[in-house]
């Protein structure tokens, strides 16, 4: 067996029993913080990151360490169980040689997006908002067709999500989309087994 918990403080540690979440992190972490300075708030000001970057590396080590526990288990044997940790990602991204990126390249980024002001009292949804808009308006990122995959809902809508970060050469052996989330109960009677060769 293969086991992987995900939590915001770690499993040990005097906040280790203590729920949280990514924006909880974020604060924690420093991350917030060092958001405000960047935005030349005044001192103490925090502003949650504009992206989700806890969940995503928190999610990328978790996919990580589960792939890595497959691996030892096919070759020594053994059950495995790690912890990912959303503050200790989040702590990760502070350290001098990850390091933060100075005044000027944040100004250069600004002056480039021109992303509307981003402040305390935004959520994760209105900060992506936010993010969006510039993309939108100073980018062609969101146009590039190679990034996404698209397909029709089984509500008659299109959809466009994200594709995969990687490809096999094989276009057959690569991992794609082909359908966005489903909701319970969306394929009644259409699930069936798919024979492994």
């Amino acid at each position: 067996m293969v086991y992987v918990d995900i939590n915001c403080y770690g499993p040990d540690g005097y906040h280790a029993e203590r729920p949280g979440y990514q924006q909880i992190a974020d604060c924690a972490s420093g991350c917030s913080y060092v958001n405000g300075k960047a935005y030349g708030l005044e001192e103490g000001t925090a502003v949650l990151p504009s992206l989700p970057i806890a969940d995503m590396l928190t999610s990328a080590v978790g996919v990580l360490v589960t792939l890595l526990a497959i691996r030892d288990r096919t070759t020594v044997g053994g059950a495995y169980h790690s912890h990912v940790a959303l503050v200790s990602l989040d702590t990760a991204q502070l350290e001098p040689e990850v390091g933060l990126y100075p005044p000027q390249i944040v100004k250069q980024v600004q002056d480039k997006y021109q992303w509307a002001p981003m402040r305390p009292h935004h959520m994760v949804t209105d900060l992506l908002d936010i993010m969006i808009a510039g993309w939108r308006q100073n980018c062609d990122v969101l146009d590039r067709r190679e990034y996404y995959s698209e397909f029709e809902t089984m509500f008659g809508k299109s959809h466009k999500i994200l594709n995969l970060p990687f490809k096999f050469e094989s276009k057959e052996a690569s991992s794609r989309w082909t359908h966005g989330p489903v909701p319970n109960g969306g394929h009644p009677g259409q699930l069936q087994w798919l024979p492994v060769s």
